[in-house]
């Protein structure tokens, strides 16, 4: 029984060491770039940009520190490190054209990852990352999209068949 309790205290060290993956307070450096295949917005710059047919219209709508710790919270929760760079489709799975394509860029205590999925396939290699990764970019364009200058925009007049 003796010889137990150390190897218990060892492994509930490990464990709880290990099972942090992510900084508890939002790193100074952490920002957040979303492009998809009408709008983009860079949280560092605030800088909106949504593309129309003969011109794109750029706009500054900075997010304020409680937006971004929000975003934060996010990119934990849906463990946004672990996405691969890229959703690959499955070898064999209908496909749809056109396809849009959502890119998020993230740095992260001097880090830089850049993932992009699109719908052009119906099934991933990783549907389930997938998944969370497209549900991740939702919520963080809702926060971006809540902005006063944002909603004020015209709605582009880009159109695809």
């Amino acid at each position: 029984m003796k010889n137990i309790l150390p190897i218990l205290i060892l492994i509930i060290v490990f464990v709880n060491c290990t099972s942090q993956k992510y900084d508890n307070q939002k790193p100074a450096d952490f920002s957040v770039k979303i492009i998809d295949d009408i709008n983009s917005y860079d949280t560092k710059t605030g800088i909106y940009i949504r593309q129309y047919i003969n011109r794109d219209s750029t706009i500054k709508a900075s997010i304020t520190q409680k937006e971004l710790n929000m975003i934060y919270e996010l990119f934990k929760q849906y463990d946004f490190m672990s996405f691969p760079d890229e959703f690959e489709c499955q070898m064999i799975t209908p496909t749809k054209i056109p396809a849009f394509e959502t890119t998020i860029e993230i740095t992260y205590k001097g880090l830089h990852k850049k993932v992009a999925n699109s719908d052009f396939c119906e099934k991933k290699i990783e549907q389930l990352k997938s998944d969370r990764f497209n549900e991740f970019s939702e919520a963080v364009k809702k926060i971006i999209n809540n902005k006063s200058e944002i909603k004020s925009t015209k709605e582009s007049d880009m159109f695809f068949m």
